[in-house]
């Protein structure tokens, strides 16, 4: 049976919303930059524009003046550095690529005075490669080959035995790039299949899988005609996880442990504390006789956009976390079909935005 929630501050929590207003008190800058290529020649010019927006309010810094902007090499050191004027968040500027810099891999950084006050930086960062028509480059070709790179994710980030977990899937090939369509099947000790997937078309799945402490797992994937396999880690004998599911107007979200786990946190006040950077809401969890618990939240009642979901101990020790993006609330554009046109050296393309406001 699945009960809405109503969100509320959760008593006794007091500690927890305190830590997070004092967080969230001082305004937060993040930086984000364009480049003209991420691919240069030697005496060209890295131009770019850089916007800096308060996290809280999603909108421009009306207050950044200075932006600092530097390129490193591969060891981190400065090759370059730039400190340019913002306007109403913009800021842009140009680097020439002169004898300063030889053939390969460097770092473009901007950041603001500010966001060196805090911890968490918000500084951007963009790997850019500089090529030398005057040495010749004896790199190697690099081929896709038929090996994979598969990442088996547990939601909220524990594998706990006994109980159901959902398990995220990513593979990529040699490149780094997501594989589409590919099938796995999950095998246990006795190589029976006790689970299934397909990945999507950016190389992503998920799977349910009931995790028995005295049993062993591994995934095998067909590519290319060649079965591969990986094994699962190993889960923990004590803990806790979460499932996310969507409906169509709220959100489910599922807490599971196991049969060892139930007597040590049963009748705990457990907290789930949702927040998305600026504000936040709390909603009591409890484990009585069951090992699961499930809650129900309205979409309306959550953050537009970005929410995070974070588990709380009675300690105030957070356990588990889940990001999820709520479209409700969210306002989107549509797009008409682009035009292209051709002049000279040049390509103007302009893409038509329906209802746009100024």
């Amino acid at each position: 049976c699945l009960l809405g929630v109503h969100i509320c501050l959760a008593q006794g929590k007091k500690d927890i919303q305190a830590s997070f207003n004092d967080y969230v008190n001082l305004p937060r800058e993040v930086a984000f930059a364009h480049l003209n290529n991420s691919l240069y020649l030697k005496e060209e010019t890295i131009g770019f524009s850089v916007y800096v927006f308060d996290k809280n309010t999603k909108k421009s810094s009306t207050k950044t003046t200075n932006v600092y902007t530097v390129i490193t090499d591969e060891n981190n050191k400065t090759i370059k550095k730039q400190l340019i004027w913002a306007k109403e968040g913009k800021a842009i500027g140009t680097f020439s690529i002169d004898s300063a810099f030889t053939k390969g891999n460097y770092t473009f950084k901007a950041y603001t005075n500010w966001m060196k006050n805090f911890d968490e930086q918000n500084l951007y960062a963009q790997s850019i490669k500089i090529i030398d028509p005057d040495i010749p480059d004896n790199d190697e070709i690099k081929t896709i080959s038929s090996k994979l790179d598969a990442q088996f994710l547990p939601e909220g980030g524990h594998l706990v035995s006994d109980t159901e977990n959902t398990i995220g899937v990513v593979i990529k090939d040699t490149l780094g790039y997501g594989v589409p369509d590919i099938t796995g099947r999950v095998l246990n000790t006795k190589g029976e299949i006790v689970s299934n997937f397909k990945t999507n078309h950016v190389g992503i799945s998920k799977f349910l899988l009931r995790h028995y402490s005295q049993s062993s797992y591994s995934v095998e994937i067909d590519f290319r005609n060649r079965i591969q396999t990986f094994d699962l880690s190993a889960a923990e004998q004590k803990g806790l996880n979460l499932t996310l599911n969507q409906m169509s107007s709220k959100v489910i979200l599922t807490f599971n442990t196991n049969a060892q786990t139930l007597p040590i946190i049963k009748n705990k006040p457990y907290t789930l504390f949702i927040h998305n950077g600026n504000q936040s809401k709390t909603i009591p969890i409890e484990f009585e006789n069951d090992t699961k618990v499930t809650k129900a939240i309205v979409r309306k009642d959550l953050f537009a956009g970005i929410n995070i979901f974070t588990v709380f101990t009675e300690e105030n020790a957070p356990i588990l976390e889940r990001i999820f993006f709520n479209y409700e609330g969210i306002e989107s554009l549509k797009t008409a079909e682009a035009f292209t046109q051709k002049n000279k050296d040049s390509l103007l393309i302009q893409v038509p935005v329906n209802d746009l406001k100024p």
